[in-house]
């Protein structure tokens, strides 16, 4: 990349002082190149700003543009000489070439001080009504400019109303360009009101708009919802064509739409899906990782009524070695819900391969995936389960944190072995680095303490680092507490020393959250301990 070059002031100054608007365009643009540079290197402009303005009638567009930009940027510091180029902007504003004109208009409305607010607003008025097209786009785009400067003014003048009339312009740019201002400048109100008559408009108008905004107006027709079966299948009919549009961002736009018109017609979603399917999964191997996951976020709409059409395609949402993490997760943590018996043995494959990835988010991401599918696939359990332990056995401090914050919301018991499971994550506890899976391990060890015999003198080890607030959180104290209580009820003789000593400790605690959590155990051990158990057991 080529380095900005240093501009000599004084020799700048002396060049724009030769300029006028008779001069060449080569010199004025050589001028204004340096003008450009000098801006850009952070040089103060202020004292050249009168030069500069004078070249503001310049015959030549790209002059103008950079005068227009240098304005836009010093009014709101210099608004008195800003002041002296507005009668010569306004006349701009009707110049006989629409770009021209565009631009002035587009420079007015940037002008942010309130000196310039009402000449922008008399600009909007009329180039509403301009013949050609660029300008009324560049008009409904200055509305929202104006409206947040002043909302109460332009509230008062009508603007609201103008824009909705807009919305009827030929030119299909524009509409869009109306209907964004709107939603922009109704944003509190929650958006454009969106009634039969402009979203059957909008429905019509979408054949001559550009995709970017087809997809803009299909969002916006979500908010609708039609008063009628017959008026739905109408709109579906209108839209059917965008199902299998070549482009997918339309097509996946249009899903999301039908998704919505649909929602009370359970039987035709599936078919929507299968008739959209070819295209979008042809997205998900283009390596776009952006536009991938918003393809899968559609597909897990879906997913309840057309889960079988999707699950077939489940070789498609497994994770590719380069795609970056926050895909990976939406792809893995989307695949426990496409299992079913023919391919469960699959993903189940897929997904052991990412328990052991280097990033520790995609690591959780998949073992959390296999502990769901041991709930939806019961034959999947043993599996599983033989996985989990391979996994503590890594002796891999984040692998072991991750698998244990999965093993703690299974519950265990029904499952073969699941004492030696247990034992096993028992012998890690040094492994442990950080409180999530420090809380993990004291969860599993209060459930499952009546099934570990040294369960007592485990948790003693936590005991010992009590006190040290640079390695027990207040979170993790407040899981050694109520691992202590229920620890209690499962070796009752062993513990009840041991508990008296947590209790009191976490009642002397700065912290508030262990301070109040250890007055309430003891006073509901205190009142009725056999009612305790019920409650904290």
């Amino acid at each position: 990349m080529e380095s900005i070059p240093v501009v000599d002031l004084t020799s700048l100054r002396s060049s724009l002082s030769t300029l006028t608007l008779q001069s060449d365009v080569h010199s004025c643009r050589t001028v204004l190149a340096k003008v450009l540079a000098a801006k850009t290197n952070g040089m103060d402009l202020t004292d050249m700003i009168p030069k500069i303005l004078k070249l503001l009638a310049h015959p030549d567009l790209i002059a103008k543009k950079v005068v227009y930009s240098i304005l836009t940027e010093y009014a709101h510091q210099q608004p008195d000489i800003a002041l002296l180029a507005i009668n010569t902007l306004t006349q701009e504003c009707s110049n006989g070439n629409p770009m021209v004109r565009g631009l002035a208009l587009k420079t007015v409305c940037s002008l942010n001080h309130d000196n310039f607010f009402e000449y922008g607003q008399t600009a909007v008025d009329s180039a509403l009504k301009d013949s050609s097209a660029f300008v009324r786009r560049v008009a409904v785009n200055c509305c929202g400019k104006l409206h947040h400067r002043s909302p109460n003014v332009c509230q008062e003048s009508g603007l609201t109303d103008k824009l909705y009339q807009i919305i009827r312009d030929p030119d299909p740019i524009v509409a869009v360009n109306a209907v964004m201002t709107l939603e922009e400048i109704l944003r509190d109100e929650g958006g454009l009101v969106v009634n039969k008559n402009i979203s059957h408009y909008l429905l019509n108008k979408l054949e001559s708009l550009t995709p970017w905004g087809q997809i803009y107006i299909m969002n916006v027709l979500v908010r609708y919802t039609p008063k009628s079966e017959d008026e739905t299948f109408d709109i579906l009919n209108v839209l059917d064509k965008y199902l299998t549009h070549n482009s997918c961002s339309v097509s996946l736009a249009c899903l999301k739409l039908f998704s919505h018109l649909t929602k009370n017609l359970p039987h035709l979603r599936e078919e929507v899906l299968k008739r959209s399917l070819t295209g979008i999964c042809s997205v998900l191997t283009s390596g776009n990782h952006e536009l991938v996951y918003c393809v899968i976020e559609v597909l897990e709409e879906f997913l309840k009524e057309a889960g079988g059409v999707i699950s077939c395609q489940y070789k498609n949402i497994f994770c590719k070695y380069k795609e970056p993490v926050y895909l990976k997760q939406k792809k893995i943590d989307m695949l426990p819900s496409l299992v079913t018996e023919d391919n469960g043995s699959e993903i189940l494959d897929e997904l052991c391969l990412y328990t052991t990835d280097s990033s520790k988010s995609v690591s959780l991401s998949a073992i959390t995936a296999m502990g769901t599918v041991t709930m939806v696939q019961p034959s999947a359990i043993k599996y599983c389960f033989t996985k989990f332990k391979h996994l503590i056995e890594t002796d891999v401090a984040y692998i072991l944190s991750n698998t244990l914050q999965v093993l703690q919301r299974i519950d265990m018991r029904h499952m073969e072995e699941f004492t030696d499971l247990v034992n096993l994550i028992t012998t890690k506890i040094d492994l442990l680095q950080d409180d999530a899976g420090r809380c993990a391990f004291l969860a599993i060890l209060g459930r499952y303490g009546d099934k570990i015999t040294d369960s007592p003198y485990v948790l003693e080890d936590f005991l010992e680092m009590f006190d040290e607030d640079n390695i027990m959180s207040p979170l993790v104290q407040l899981y050694v507490l109520t691992t202590a209580v229920q620890m209690f009820y499962h070796h009752p003789g062993v513990c009840q020393g041991m508990l008296g000593e947590v209790l009191e400790t976490c009642a002397a605690s700065s912290n508030k959250t262990v301070h109040d959590q250890a007055v309430l155990y003891y006073t509901l051990m205190a009142t009725d301990v056999n009612a305790a158990k019920e409650i904290l057991m």
